[in-house]
């Protein structure tokens, strides 16, 4: 600062990373916002997280050829 003070910050780690992980509430809503900065409605977002949650029991995928833009 001008006045000779100096101040300093530490983060240890970065949020969301395997120390410090997001929970699925926060993994949720960043997910969602990352989606409607790209142009996704809502309702979009959400078929998508529905998806994702069942992508690995589905038989088939051909359900994700809907979120093609």
């Amino acid at each position: 600062m001008r006045d000779g003070r100096t101040f300093s910050a530490v983060q240890p780690c970065l949020r969301g990373g395997r120390r410090d992980p997001l929970s699925d509430a926060e993994l949720e809503a960043k997910f969602r916002a990352n989606a409607s900065y790209g142009g996704w409605p809502d309702d979009m977002a959400g078929r998508f997280i529905a998806f994702s949650n069942g992508a690995f029991a589905a038989e088939r995928l051909d359900a994700l050829s809907g979120f093609r833009g």
